[in-house]
């Protein structure tokens, strides 16, 4: 990893309070989710969105979905970034030619905390 990376990771801080009043132009908003999509995913999916909420009451609304945290409504704008399923059917096939070229068994089966697995 290279420093300024590194330095990035590091020093990056929460931020926790906002002035409620203050609007982003556009071009601020949608900067970071542009370079939010350009980050790699496995099988190069990129499966997920980003939702940008600027109104009022989407703010509101998300407010009481994230535990009554006043920090969604005061932030200018917040972000909700969704994973999509409609990538797993390409994951599958992207893991085929590792299962056949007698890698480790990938299938559907999904395991559970408790270590059993369900097919």
């Amino acid at each position: 990893m290279n420093n300024s990376t590194q330095h990035a990771i590091e020093s990056r801080v929460s931020i926790n309070t906002y002035e409620p009043g203050r609007t982003l132009d556009s071009n601020t908003i949608e900067s970071p989710i542009a370079q939010a999509t350009r980050a790699p995913s496995a099988y190069n999916l990129q499966n997920w969105r980003f939702i940008a909420l600027r109104s009022e009451d989407a703010k509101v609304r998300l407010k009481s979905a994230a535990f009554g945290q006043q920090k969604i409504v005061d932030a200018s704008v917040a972000f909700i970034v969704c994973g999509t399923l409609a990538a797993q059917p390409r994951t599958i096939e992207g893991v085929a030619p590792a299962v056949q070229a007698g890698s480790r068994e990938v299938g559907r089966r999904v395991v559970q905390p408790s270590g059993r697995s369900n097919p």
